[in-house]
């Protein structure tokens, strides 16, 4: 697992090595023409996807670090909605060197702050070997992860690796996500992704009434219908608090043991790049967005 992870952050940080000359509009054009084969259009956007790429690229995006950072976030999260749907935060390291594997649980995730993506799900630290890990640390420590996606909200952000207490959900069950979109505050709608497997997800779209939605992305397979949670009005309204007054977020929660845990906040999904079908649901997604 370890040495994937490491493979994928070597190849970002490349990456963004490669193409740090390139104006963030330029990126944006480049990346939406490669992967829709048509012209991103900034001046009359049509599609979700489009609308979040004009998002992205607004000034709006430099007064958002703090919400990205995962570090910082807690300290927004524990004002707005209370301290009690934050996961326990065990440490966090600024240099390789700092981290010490026998001074953490036997189970826990390694997260950097700066960044998404970055990830390291440790369930037996005897199989893990506390050189490597810091091999790893030290290369997300060197990660700008705004060369990579052109996301200006991450740029400048102090990089952090934080650990944090594993989430165990229990019978060896994959956590839930519930991620809750918002326009101007309020929640539209509860992206759930139920299996994961490397790359391959389930996805399965409510509306805040838990009604099922006819909605899909094509390349995540559609997962099966979840049971509407006991904390749903809860999980809703910790989500419109944290909304606050952004035009646009997603805010992200786990649930487990019927206990709500904040997972992150995002601004620009997918790094702009999802369509939604049917088109009908992805033009109503970005009507809204361009409402907000």
């Amino acid at each position: 697992m370890i040495n994937k992870v490491e493979l994928v952050a070597k190849l970002k940080r490349h990456l963004s090595l490669l193409i740090s000359f390139i104006s963030d509009e330029c990126y944006c054009r480049i990346v939406y023409f490669i992967k829709n084969r048509k012209p991103l259009n900034l001046s009359n956007p049509r599609s979700f996807s489009e609308s979040l790429y004009v998002f992205k690229l607004s000034k709006e995006m430099d007064d958002y670090r703090k919400y990205v950072d995962k570090y910082s976030v807690r300290e927004y999260v524990k004002d707005v909605v209370g301290e009690k749907y934050l996961n326990g935060l065990l440490s966090f390291y600024t240099d390789e060197n700092d981290f010490k594997l026998d001074e953490l649980p036997n189970k826990f995730v390694l997260k950097l702050n700066n960044a998404s993506g970055y990830n390291l799900v440790v369930t037996d630290k005897s199989k893990h070997s506390e050189k490597k890990i810091k091999k790893l640390i030290r290369q997300w420590l060197n990660v700008d992860f705004y060369l990579i996606t052109r996301e200006r909200q991450y740029k400048n952000i102090e990089r952090k690796v934080i650990a944090e207490e594993f989430l165990d959900s229990g019978g060896g069950s994959q956590l839930v996500d519930y991620k809750v979109y918002c326009f101007n505050g309020k929640p539209h709608m509860i992206q759930v992704i139920s299996e994961r497997s490397g790359f391959n997800q389930e996805h399965t779209y409510y509306d805040c009434d838990w009604k099922k939605l006819s909605v899909y992305r094509k390349e995540y397979s559609e997962g099966k219908a979840e049971e509407k949670p006991d904390n749903l009005s809860e999980l809703l309204d910790c989500a419109r608090k944290l909304a606050g007054d952004f035009s646009f977020c997603r805010v992200d929660f786990y649930i487990v043991k019927n206990r709500i845990f904040f997972g992150e906040i995002t601004f620009i999904p997918a790094n702009a790049n999802l369509t939604f079908l049917p088109e009908s649901e992805d033009l109503k997604l970005a009507g809204m967005m361009r409402k907000a």
